[in-house]
């Protein structure tokens, strides 16, 4: 039975156990736990700045750079605009042997205007009667030794050359060529009712007006001239600065009247019996009205001295272009009158 006290010892070394319970120490673990020091892995999380891509979208500034490829668009469109004036530019019908360019003048015959520079109707002459300062005609320089008068008024002159006369033909430069003698004047009778005289002295060229004048060819100028309003210039009787009459006394001043085409005017059949006679009453017959044209003038009138004188009509490019010739003249503003077509009918039927 004692044997059963030794119990204690064994439930004292028993209750040293709690000396092994040092296995506390194991739960320092905790510092195992500094694995949260792992979780800075959050750093890791820092790829959001790689999340900076978005700065890479700044390619739209690449984009950008198309836009500018936009001016080559107002390039094509110069070019366009140089291809469309270079194609408005006609080529000149008759270039100036001076390298003046030929102009229109739509400016100044009785109650027209008197135009200071002849040189805008290229070859206008006058003919005038030396020994009483008459101007019988005007007429035009075809070449620079070729004039065209009405016949009419060519007649005139070889019947002043009968009884004893001189002549001047004075050209829009102021050249004066003498005619002093029947056999100096040599006509020939176009056909058309016109001459064309050889002068014995050609009008020199002069450097700043042309002597004579741009005369129509179907072949180049076919649509190119305006028939519909045209330009009578001339010589003829105008009036002195008191408005008197100077009785085809020649002054040296060039007038012009502006023309319209008169087309089917019963005036016109009473005008001309041919391109020499005037008509009367008793004497009507039906005039030949071949390479004719009946014309009105617009703001004035042909007039003695105007007979002859050159029709001029526009070119598209500017320049006047002679189309016929004064076939006779009728002092009364706003008259109509006989006008001589130059173009082969051209003119008469435009």
């Amino acid at each position: 039975m004692p044997a059963p006290p030794t119990s204690p010892a064994t439930t004292l070394a028993a209750t040293s156990m709690p000396a092994a319970t040092t296995t506390p120490a194991p739960t320092t673990t905790p510092t195992a736990t500094t694995t949260p020091a792992a979780t800075t892995t959050p750093a890791a999380t820092t790829t959001p700045a790689a999340t900076t891509t978005p700065a890479a979208t700044t390619t739209p500034s690449l984009t950008t750079t198309s836009v500018p490829t936009t001016s080559t668009a107002p390039t094509t469109t110069t070019e366009a605009t140089s291809t469309t004036t270079a194609s408005t530019t006609p080529s000149l019908l008759c270039p100036s042997s001076t390298g003046r360019r030929r102009r229109s003048v739509w400016e100044r015959a009785i109650g027209g205007t008197t135009d200071d520079e002849a040189c805008n109707y290229g070859g206008v002459v006058a003919f005038v009667h030396d020994q009483t300062n008459m101007i019988t005609c005007s007429g035009v320089l075809i070449a620079s030794n070729m004039l065209v008068l009405a016949k009419p008024c060519s007649d005139f002159n070889e019947f002043v050359f009968t009884v004893g006369g001189t002549f001047t033909l004075t050209a829009a430069n102021g050249q004066t060529v003498a005619i002093a003698q029947a056999a100096d004047y040599s006509a020939s009778d176009n056909g058309d009712g016109t001459v064309t005289v050889m002068l014995p002295t050609a009008v020199a060229e002069s450097d700043t007006c042309d002597v004579t004048a741009c005369l129509y060819d179907d072949s180049t100028m076919n649509g190119r001239v305006n028939f519909s309003s045209c330009i009578l210039a001339g010589y003829g009787e105008s009036t002195d600065a008191a408005g008197k009459s100077l009785q085809f006394q020649y002054d040296g001043k060039l007038s012009t009247v502006t023309l319209t085409k008169k087309v089917g005017d019963p005036c016109c059949s009473k005008i001309l019996a041919d391109s020499d006679t005037f008509l009367t009453e008793s004497t009507m017959t039906e005039p030949d009205l071949t390479n004719k044209v009946c014309v009105a003038a617009e703001n004035g009138a042909a007039c003695g001295g105007d007979q002859g004188g050159p029709i001029y009509c526009p070119a598209d490019t500017g320049e006047l272009v002679l189309v016929g010739l004064s076939g006779g003249y009728n002092c009364a503003r706003g008259s109509i009158f006989v006008a001589i077509d130059a173009t082969q009918g051209v003119f008469a039927n435009s």
